[in-house]
């Protein structure tokens, strides 16, 4: 019989600050060694422009129970208002189900506000 392993992240959501380090948590149920994969989805927010993307995989050995993934999110100097994107994760194993498989970033822009003028 196969050992059946529950991942996921803690949350369905998250809020960061320009120019800060998010640190999102992957948590699993079960005993045994299990890697899934990670990937981030522009919403509004760009890759390499306002957040550099977390590790393509995330390795649980044994008796890990959680995962932290480290998150920079950039700072611009253009105000855009909230921008957001999303963590995905995703397995081919039958054997891992993906509890909380999805999750949105809200990045918050410390530029200033937004000024627009009248004539």
């Amino acid at each position: 019989m196969s050992t059946v392993f529950s991942v996921g992240f803690d949350l369905a959501s998250y809020t960061a600050d320009e120019a800060t380090v998010l640190h999102v948590k992957v948590t699993r149920q079960g005993f045994g060694s299990l890697t899934v994969n990670v990937s981030a989805v522009g919403i509004t927010a760009t890759s390499g422009a306002d957040f550099t993307p977390p590790a393509l995989a995330v390795t649980f050995s044994n008796d890990e129970t959680e995962k932290i993934l480290s998150i920079n999110i950039l700072n611009d100097t253009v105000y855009e208002g909230p921008e957001n994107f999303e963590l995905v994760l995703v397995s081919g194993d039958q054997n891992i189900q993906l509890s909380q498989s999805r999750a949105v970033v809200s990045i918050t822009d410390l530029t200033g506000t937004c000024n627009i003028g009248i004539p």
